[in-house]
């Protein structure tokens, strides 16, 4: 593979490397309460990946916010059975009968109970090693004047541990049926579409991949607005969405559980038919320092690009463009060449004599260099 090491700024080949040990090393001590944060979080992230279910953690959350979003995988399948939660950790939270809970306001109240998803707390003592959960979203059905009239004080009774987590994957999983109608789906759009509120952004997108990724109308309504989430914090996520209809070699759900075949086809000719040079360019944007590589951000970009119907002239087309940085260009010459390798090497060896009278920056010119070297010597360039 080309490229290693991670010293100094280098092109080379499809990987863009930034030395960051410095920046690291740099950074200031933590304060307690972060560390102890961190220690529920990376417990609840252990379990839940244990049983083979997939643990996102929000990075990017307000004072309402969840702390991460898991989907269950059951006997190897995905269950198209989503939750958000709301994880607590430290001994403050136990009371002094031995009892954990945790105080909120009528503003997260209204929130949980206007979500998209499940929502869902876990506690963990560190003290202890111990934790606890509670349906939040059942709580507040319950008694729907707690929304307005409290207490806002919620208490968790139920065991969170290695022996009783089919019971709780089991509770969640009932709520599967309910979140796939009709009038949530139309919720989970309206979620989607609120960017301002980066947090329902967010949590809309999940509601809708989660719940309703059978119904063609998520699709459609996805790929239409891409652009129009362009330096959105949710288009990173949007992407490596959209990336399961024409799938790559790192996504390993089965057709059958992802999404239904005819959906997929239909979703993969919009693709086809609506992806053009703007959708190109906001897809390349987030691709990051890891580059096009497996397991990163740019193999779900590359398995996109490549939907469109002139793949390479379009990716040529951003190439041969000064206009736009460095980065942006990389990634749209090794697009270009991979979609062009398709037909021949001469094809491909063709797009780089053209896009070469434009390259003035010799780490992309060292690009180039490296796969004509390897179409001549191969007569095919391996990105993964």
């Amino acid at each position: 593979m080309p490229g290693s090491g991670n010293t100094g700024r280098r092109w080379q080949g499809r990987i863009y490397f930034r030395h960051t040990k410095g920046l690291l090393a740099m950074t200031t001590k933590r304060k307690l309460s972060q560390a102890t944060s961190r220690d529920g979080i990376n417990y609840v992230r252990s379990l839940i990946e244990r049983h083979n279910s997939t643990f996102q953690e929000i990075d990017i959350h307000n004072d309402l916010g969840n702390d991460a979003y898991v989907e269950f995988i059951a006997e190897e399948n995905a269950t198209g059975c989503c939750v958000a939660l709301q994880i607590k950790s430290g001994p403050s939270y136990r009371t002094s009968a031995d009892r954990y809970g945790f105080q909120a306001d009528r503003d997260h109240f209204e929130y949980w109970a206007s979500h998209t998803l499940p929502v869902l707390a876990v506690i963990f003592d560190p003290e202890k090693q111990k934790a606890v959960w509670v349906d939040i979203t059942n709580h507040l059905r319950k008694i729907p004047s707690l929304v307005t009239k409290g207490p806002y004080t919620i208490y968790a009774d139920q065991d969170f541990s290695e022996s009783t987590f089919p019971d709780f994957r089991s509770h969640c999983l009932s709520y599967r049926d309910q979140y796939s109608r009709e009038s949530n789906f139309g919720r989970a759009l309206q979620s989607f579409s609120e960017r301002e509120d980066i947090e329902r952004c967010f949590d809309g997108l999940e509601a809708l991949f989660a719940y309703h990724r059978h119904k063609a109308g998520t699709w459609y309504y996805l790929i239409s607005c891409v652009s129009n989430y362009k330096g959105h914090p949710v288009l990173r996520h949007l992407v490596a969405r959209l990336c399961h209809i024409p799938g790559h070699g790192d996504i390993f759900w089965s057709r059958r559980n992802t999404v239904g075949e005819d959906v997929r086809r239909g979703a993969l000719l919009m693709m086809r038919e609506r992806f053009d040079r703007r959708d190109a360019l906001t897809l390349i944007s987030v691709i990051d320092d890891a580059g096009v590589d497996r397991g990163t951000i740019g193999q779900c970009v590359h398995a996109l690009v490549d939907t469109m119907a002139n793949t390479s002239d379009v990716m040529e087309s951003i190439a041969i463009d000064t206009c736009h940085g460095d980065r942006i260009r990389h990634s749209a010459i090794l697009f270009a060449v991979s979609a062009a390798q398709c037909h021949s090497a001469s094809t491909a060896l063709a797009v780089l004599d053209r896009i070469r009278p434009s390259i003035n920056d010799d780490e992309l010119g060292a690009v180039l260099d490296w796969l004509e070297e390897n179409l001549k010597q191969h007569g095919y360039v391996s990105f993964y």
